[in-house]
C-alpha cells in the first residue's frame, strides 16, 4: 500500500527548546495606487473645493466633492483614493482658523510690524539697552488642583474664591529685571480680565516715578497697547456728547490757537471769535 505525502503530512521531526508557531503567509498587496491624475484635472478639483468655501460658503464632505468631481471631470475613483488625492495635494484636516488671523493680517498691521521689526534690529545694532515692559496677575485659587493624600489628611485645601487679586508690573531685559522697578499693589474687586483693574493713573505714576528715574542712558522700552499705556487727554467728540463737553472743548481749542498765533507775533481778535460762537448757540 503506497500513500502520497505533502508538506502538511510530513512527520514533524523532535527538536529540542520552545514550540514556535507557524509563521503566516500573507498576500502581497500593493498599498500605493497609481491615480493617474493629471495637473488640470487636480487644478479642476482645487477650484470646486475653493467654490465649496468661497461662494456656497459650507464645509464639503468627501462624499459631496466626490459628486461634484464626477460631475465636472472623469474620476473613477472612489472615496478612499479621493482622500488619498487630496494628501497629495496638500489638503489637511485641520483646525479651523478664527477671524484674529484675518486682523492680523491687514495691510496697516503688516506695515507697523514691519518698522517694529527695522527698529528693534538698528536698536540691536546699536547696542542700546531694550526693556520689555508687561503686566501680569496672581488669584489666590492658583494652587494645585490634585495632590497625594488619603481620607485623614487634607494635604491641599483650594481657595473657589478669586479675591484680593495682586497684579505685577515689571520691566526687564535680556540681563533679568530692573532692580526696585517693581509695582505689586492688591485690588479689592475682580470682575473679568486684570486690565480692568490697571488704571492710567497707577501707570503714570509708577512710569514717571520709579521706571524713567531707574533706566540706564541710552534706553529703549517696549510695550504693548493697553488702554492705560497711552491715554488721549481730549477726546473727540461724539454725537451723545453734551452741550457743555463740546463747548468746553472748543473754548480749549481756541484758546490755544490764540495763543499760537500771538507768539507768532500775528494779531488776532479773541472777542470777535468768543462772540461768533455765542451767537451759534443762541441760534
Amino acid at each position: 500500500m503506497l500513500l502520497s505525502l505533502n508538506n502538511h503530512d510530513k512527520p514533524c521531526s523532535a527538536k529540542k527548546g520552545p514550540l514556535c508557531t507557524p509563521s503566516r503567509k500573507y498576500r502581497p498587496c500593493n498599498k500605493k495606487k497609481n491615480l493617474n491624475v493629471d495637473d488640470f484635472d487636480r487644478s479642476v478639483i482645487r477650484r470646486i473645493i475653493e467654490e465649496f468655501y468661497l461662494t456656497k460658503k459650507i464645509a464639503p464632505t468627501c462624499i459631496e466633492l466626490l459628486a461634484t468631481i464626477r460631475e465636472k471631470i472623469e474620476f473613477p475613483w472612489g472615496m478612499t483614493s479621493l482622500r488619498k488625492l487630496l494628501k497629495e495635494m496638500g489638503y489637511k484636516w485641520l483646525k479651523c482658523h478664527n477671524k484674529r488671523r484675518i486682523l492680523v493680517e491687514r495691510p496697516a498691521v503688516v506695515y507697523a510690524r514691519s518698522i517694529y521689526l527695522r527698529k528693534i534690529r538698528q536698536y540691536r545694532q546699536d547696542d542700546r539697552n531694550i526693556f520689555f515692559l508687561d503686566e501680569t496677575w496672581v488669584d489666590k485659587n492658583f494652587t494645585f488642583k490634585k495632590c497625594g493624600r488619603n481620607e485623614m489628611i487634607d494635604a491641599v485645601l483650594t481657595d473657589t474664591s478669586s479675591t484680593n487679586r495682586l497684579i505685577l508690573v515689571h520691566a526687564g531685559t535680556r540681563g533679568g529685571f530692573l532692580n526696585g522697578e517693581k509695582l505689586l499693589f492688591k485690588v479689592c474687586t475682580v470682575s473679568g480680565d486684570y486690565h480692568g483693574q490697571m488704571n492710567s493713573v497707577n501707570y503714570e505714576k509708577w512710569a514717571t516715578d520709579i521706571l524713567i528715574p531707574n533706566l540706564p542712558q541710552n534706553s529703549v522700552v517696549v510695550m504693548d497697547n493697553a488702554p492705560y499705556h497711552s491715554v488721549e487727554i481730549n477726546n473727540a467728540p461724539t454725537k451723545s456728547s453734551a452741550k457743555t463737553i463740546i463747548e468746553g472743548l472748543l473754548e480749549d481749542s481756541i484758546d490755544q490757537f490764540v495763543t499760537e498765533v500771538s507768539n507768532d507775533g500775528e494779531v488776532s481778535d479773541t472777542d470777535s471769535s468768543m462772540s461768533a460762537i455765542s451767537e451759534s448757540d443762541d441760534n
